[in-house]
């Protein structure tokens, strides 16, 4: 089984001992959605372990070709998010290529440091978009006393500056915390972390 550059691979995982049988630990975005994130369900992690880490959204609406960059789709959504963050005093990097099926951009403010991942979905309208710390410990790395590069409040809090963005534009918005928004699983705005999680 080649490589993919979208293919996603657990922190810690042995992808040289066991060969293409550890490669079934590799997923692809859009076949597993917005769960790409090692915190969201990386191997080992029970539900209601640790701390959230991802704010996951979707949104529908229609988007012009980027002028300078058609492939992938949806870099005029993170440049003007880029723009409008910038406005919000959130300091943003350089937009980048991600995994060439969608676009991310690093975000932070109060000591977190975030990326923002906005990709297609499914449909011709549709899109994804997380926002994760930059780096999550694994196991090893918690017990080390190691801890993400952002807080969930962080996430939550560039979330809803980013749901305001994206609602002026686009509809349906769904968000969740660590999973793929559903109509079952999802809320109209970014919500607040439960207290006893």
């Amino acid at each position: 089984m080649p490589l993919d550059s979208r293919c996603v691979f657990w922190p810690g995982d042995d992808l040289v001992a066991g060969g293409d049988e550890r490669l079934a630990v590799a997923r692809e975005f859009r076949e597993d959605s917005l769960r790409w994130h090692p915190g969201a369900d990386a191997p080992g992690r029970e539900e209601g372990e640790g701390e959230m880490t991802s704010q996951n959204a979707t949104f529908h609406g229609s988007v012009t070709p980027d002028a300078e960059y058609e492939h992938p789709a949806g870099l005029p959504i993170v440049r003007a998010l880029g723009a409008e963050l910038n406005a919000r005093s959130w300091i943003t990097g350089e937009f980048d290529n991600w995994r060439d099926c969608g676009w991310s951009i690093p975000c932070g403010r109060d000591g977190g440091e975030m990326q923002l991942v906005v990709a297609p979905a499914s449909s011709a309208d549709e899109w994804t978009l997380q926002i994760a710390p930059v780096r999550v410990p694994g196991p090893l790395g918690r017990a080390l006393g190691r801890v993400p590069s952002a807080s969930a409040v962080h996430c939550y809090e560039l979330a809803t500056e980013v749901h305001s963005v994206l609602s002026r534009q686009f509809a349906r918005l769904r968000w969740r915390w660590d999973g793929s928004p559903d109509e079952e699983h999802s809320t109209p705005a970014p919500t607040r972390l439960d207290p006893t999680r």
